[in-house]
């Protein structure tokens, strides 16, 4: 593969990442602008740097929780499938840590956070791009304003955002960053290294979990 054929290559594994922060969250998956309520706690979206994020990775102990599916088929060589899935997180983290150190425009930032699928109780990270952060926040807060005090008083949000919502409202900032992340990994060579490694820690996690 040529180093053309790479960058584009990783331009893409980046933003299939994006996509993907959207339908990771419980709070999105759950509802639907206009159907029910969800708890306050579940609306707020907080999030912290790739760094600080990262470096709670590395300080976390295992913990005997439950596992899913991937991480109770088996161990191959002693290592668990976790471990595989930690090194794809880590490799994500370290792109966006140097990504947002070089990035020059504030909304194309990246914000990570630790939160469960809906059904789940593993938690697996989710980064969010600073221009999906102030729909959501908008949105979060026009929630509010429009929930009667003694609901919110409860705990209680009516019309949270939702999924279809953001994604219509972020498709021109999208189309924008993925030109802005091409531009910015073809001037840093040391950033089109940390995508590729983070390429790189993927397929190990996918051939690992083929001889499961």
């Amino acid at each position: 593969m040529n180093s053309s054929s790479q960058l584009l290559c990783c331009i893409g594994l980046f933003f299939l990442l994006i996509p993907n922060t959207f339908a990771q969250t419980a709070v999105l998956e759950n509802q639907s602008r206009s159907v029910k309520s969800v708890n306050v706690a579940d609306v707020k979206l907080k999030t912290t740097s790739p760094k600080k994020l990262k470096k709670r990775l590395l300080e976390e102990e295992e913990l005997p929780e439950i596992q899913d599916n991937l991480e109770t088929i088996g161990i191959v060589s002693g290592v668990p499938m976790s471990y595989y899935r930690r090194q794809i997180e880590i490799a994500e983290l370290d792109f966006y840590d140097l990504y947002n150190s070089l990035a020059d425009e504030s909304k194309y930032l990246m914000y990570c956070r630790r939160e469960a699928k809906v059904g789940s109780k593993i938690k697996r990270m989710a980064c969010y791009p600073q221009y999906f952060l102030e729909v959501y926040s908008q949105m979060s807060q026009d929630a509010f304003a429009s929930t009667p005090t003694d609901k919110l008083a409860m705990g209680i949000v009516y019309n949270p955002p939702s999924l279809d919502d953001i994604e219509f409202l972020t498709q021109r900032d999208k189309k924008k960053a993925l030109k802005y992340v091409e531009d910015l990994v073809k001037e840093h060579p040391a950033l089109l290294a940390k995508l590729l490694k983070m390429n790189n820690a993927i397929e190990v996690y996918e051939e690992q979990k083929a001889k499961r």
